[in-house]
């Protein structure tokens, strides 16, 4: 004989089961989806940080994970500031200018924009820096500040103007990182004007490069 109060027992905690489950289906299916999650990438060896000079660089200076080469880096000696002797520019028609001189591409390592073309102290990273090419920006009589030479091109003409502080904040974090990850002084810093062999007033009599490389020796002492 069927025991009905027993039975009922019995639906009722299946009812209830049905019931948890349900509300926990629910609640799973409403609650909100990760927007954006990507997979891990794989780490460089040198993680991005933060370059400092004690009393020197700028407050917040952060190298951006571009500025670390994706490969063995190249052996580094120098660094030569530019102008683009422009009023406004930026590493893609820089590029395009370069080749229709018969370049293979940018001859700049780094450009600083001006608010012109990318936002004003924007680091763009050439492409010979992400190969750690060498660059093609000075002439040398051996040609060493293109074998061993860092190009770093500051947008705007100053012969005319003054580089923007913007542009050197950035120009000063950018050389931190660079001089300190080569173990480069003063005496490895240059303007295009004070390499031998150019006739050219790069980066024009406005640039402030007295200063610059003072700074860059109070820095690196």
């Amino acid at each position: 004989m069927i025991d009905i109060r027993k039975l009922r027992g019995e639906l009722e905690i299946g009812m209830g089961f049905k019931h948890i489950i349900f509300i926990i289906v629910f609640f799973i299916g409403c609650a909100p989806k990760p927007v954006g999650v990507q997979m891990p990438q794989p780490e460089l060896a040198t993680q991005p940080g933060i370059a400092f000079f004690p009393g020197s660089i700028p407050d917040g200076c952060v190298v951006p994970f571009e500025w670390i080469p994706p490969y063995t880096d190249h052996n580094w000696r120098m660094i030569v500031v530019h102008h683009s002797a422009s009023d406004k520019g930026g590493a893609k028609i820089f590029h395009e200018w370069h080749q229709g001189r018969g370049w293979d591409e940018l001859g700049y390592h780094f450009v600083i924009g001006n608010g012109t073309d990318t936002q004003d102290g924007y680091v763009e990273v050439g492409s010979r820096w992400l190969k750690q090419k060498r660059g093609a920006h000075t002439k040398s009589p051996d040609d060493s500040f293109n074998e061993y030479g860092i190009g770093i091109c500051v947008v705007g003409n100053f012969e005319n103007c003054k580089p923007t502080l913007v542009q050197m904040n950035s120009l000063r974090c950018l050389l931190a990182f660079l001089m300190a990850r080569y173990n480069m002084n003063v005496d490895q810093l240059y303007c295009h004007r004070e390499v031998k062999g150019n006739d050219t007033l790069c980066p024009g009599k406005n640039f402030p490069m007295a200063e610059l490389q003072d700074w860059a020796k109070c820095s690196r002492e």
